[in-house]
């Protein structure tokens, strides 16, 4: 849908792609949680907070739709790892199975597709600026934002106004915007 490559369409091709599948049902495909009370692990670029929210949209999103494929992302290794236990500590084998849940970081998705994207970009008040600048590598970023068939939902721990200047500020300030 438009909302999902709108801004990657704008910031990496130049407005060049043809859209071919319309949102037709009228729902959010982009949207924006912020995770108030997140904060990055001292030893590693990890949020608890965030994999928790994480954890409970999956539960959300399988409870509503049987056939749903869901992939999460993370630019951050730690945050992947940190999703992926808890997502094995709370769903069975048969439901990752069943809804092709895969969580990695946007190598990991090269070229690969789900329903529903939840994309953590594990950025809190306590982040270092180095991982700010680590999680809007554009060729990486692009990626990210573009894996999702039908809806893309962003996990931040920090207010968009309090970002500094750059690609993941503009491309949150585009959800805010469309929503």
């Amino acid at each position: 849908p438009e909302a999902i490559i709108g801004f990657s369409n704008k910031a990496f091709y130049g407005g060049k792609i043809k859209v071919m599948s319309p949102n037709l049902d009228g729902s959010k495909t982009v949207e924006l949680r912020v995770v108030k009370e997140g904060r990055v692990d001292n030893n590693a670029t990890a949020n608890k907070a965030e994999c928790e929210e994480i954890i409970k949209t999956v539960q959300q999103i399988i409870s509503n739709n049987d056939s749903i494929t869901i992939g999460i992302i993370s630019p951050f290794r730690a945050q992947v790892d940190l999703i992926k236990k808890a997502l094995y500590s709370v769903f069975d084998t048969d439901t990752i199975e069943k809804h092709s849940i895969e969580t990695g970081t946007a190598h990991t998705f090269q070229g690969d597709e789900r329903d529903i994207m939840l994309l953590s970009w594990t950025v809190a008040p306590n982040s270092h600026s180095q991982s700010v600048m680590f999680a809007q590598k554009p060729n990486l970023f692009n990626v990210a934002l573009t894996r999702a068939r039908k809806k893309l939902i962003n996990f931040i721990s920090k207010d968009v106004n309090e970002l500094p200047m750059g690609l993941l500020r503009d491309y949150l300030e585009f959800v805010q915007k469309i929503n």
